[in-house]
């Protein structure tokens, strides 16, 4: 063995230290990664859940390839007397060429030990919206939502995003803490509807439809304030009156989960649809156009058309 290694030292003009450090280095990838092989095919084997394996998996994965990284690290620092020199030699260098990779690793340390997010969460971070699929130590994986497609429903596209995004862009998490959002239909009705009826019967159809949602949330209050200070006196839903240009406005806000708008925002809408259709004295608003004749047929003024 030895004399192999002279050889290759000789014709290649390495010293035999560098060559045994690289054998022993190719000898831990070897070890880590049959190692892995084995502990992510147990897994397979064992692992009912899809969601508990995915976890095993990259927990496993992350503990062995760290205890690698240690171990080539002390390979290639035997024999070194002072760390520090050899640090602050390489740490320059390090910082200017490993600049986005380093603050990315920093970005999984934030993401692991904060928590602003988890997998299966929902979140909006920057540009990009959608639910956390996956989280490596560069990059974390979202699987987009609203876009062309309504509602906030997945548009099919997977995101890849830097982990270094989380220093620089603010983050929404729809999930974390209160697993609840308020939505809003706006129904606008004619001023000639009789609107106080339309009210009792939107009143009726969001509290049938959200009842259980509310009371879910009710609960959920009561925990979430053990980590956040959220103060959210009405969770019963609502339809709020106001007037714009086209007619009276009702808002029906209630609560539903994120991944549940487009749901309830059916069902509540073909009942709408359902019950306004028995009242003649309803009419959904629309906008229209109003064209004024100035002249008669004679070419005259008309005296019923207002001046301009």
């Amino acid at each position: 063995m030895n004399s192999i290694i002279e050889t290759i030292g000789h014709y290649s003009g390495v010293s035999q230290d560098i060559i045994f450090n690289i054998l022993k280095t190719v000898v831990v990838i070897a070890v880590i990664w049959a190692l892995r092989r084995l502990l992510l095919g147990v897994s397979d084997r064992f692992t009912v859940t899809g969601e508990r394996n995915y976890n095993y998996r990259k927990t496993t994965s992350r503990v062995i390839w760290i205890v690698g990284l240690i171990l080539i690290v002390s390979i290639w620092l035997e024999g070194i007397t002072s760390l520090a020199t050899y640090l602050g030699l390489v740490s320059a260098g390090i910082a200017i060429a490993l600049k986005d990779p380093l603050t990315d690793i920093a970005g999984w340390f934030f993401i692991t030990w904060r928590a602003p997010f988890e997998l299966t969460h929902r979140i909006e971070v920057g540009a990009h919206k959608g639910d956390v699929i996956d989280i490596r130590i560069f990059k974390f994986t979202i699987l987009e939502i609203g876009g062309w497609a309504g509602g906030d429903q997945p548009t099919g596209r997977i995101v890849h995003v830097p982990n270094s995004v989380v220093f620089s862009e603010s983050i929404a998490n729809y999930t974390d803490g209160f697993n609840y959002i308020w939505d809003e239909l706006n129904i606008h009705l004619t001023y000639e509807s009789d609107w106080r009826k339309a009210k009792t019967i939107l009143n009726a159809i969001v509290v049938k439809q959200t009842s259980k949602a509310s009371e879910s949330a009710a609960k959920e209050i009561q925990k979430t304030t053990r980590k956040f200070l959220i103060r959210i006196s009405q969770t019963r839903p609502m339809v709020v009156t106001s007037v714009d240009r086209s007619g009276i406005l009702l808002s029906v806000r209630y609560l539903v989960p994120p991944t549940k708008r487009r749901f309830f925002s059916e069902l509540i809408w073909e009942e709408i649809l359902g019950e306004f259709e028995k009242h003649n004295n309803i009419e959904f608003a629309y906008s229209t156009v109003r064209v004024f004749n100035r002249f008669n047929d004679d070419g005259k003024r008309s005296e019923e058309c207002p001046n301009f």
